[in-house]
């Protein structure tokens, strides 16, 4: 963001033009970084949901907040991207019921808990 306050301050100093297109060429968009950024957030949040479930509601926030984050840096903040496949999104996918065997787990050792839940 900060590049493209500069971008006209920048641009004035330049004399040819290879070096204006430098100036204002827009970054790339790492869709690998947002991919696992998302991913991070989606595991955590089912894996602690059953003990924490405000989480839940963090989660869809999240969600919401990323993809109009993301719709915006994609049409307007960076440079065209290449066609991407959609290997990626698919095995980031296959990885989710991994993420439903950890909630499980975690909802079974938490609820289980004497401390956390005392019974008579």
């Amino acid at each position: 963001a900060m590049k493209l306050i500069m971008m006209p301050l920048i641009g004035k100093k330049k004399k040819t033009q290879d070096a204006m297109n430098q100036v204002y060429k827009l970054p790339d968009f790492n869709l690998a970084l947002r991919l696992a950024q998302t991913m991070n957030v989606l595991f955590c949040t089912i894996m602690y949901s059953s003990s924490m479930p405000i989480l839940l509601y963090i989660g869809a926030l999240y969600c919401f907040v990323a993809y109009w984050a993301d719709k915006i840096c994609l049409l307007r903040l960076s440079a065209r991207p290449p066609a991407f496949t959609q290997e990626t999104v698919i095995g980031a996918i296959k990885l989710f019921p991994l993420a439903a065997l950890l909630h499980c787990l975690l909802a079974f050792w938490m609820l289980g808990n004497q401390n956390v839940f005392p019974s008579d």
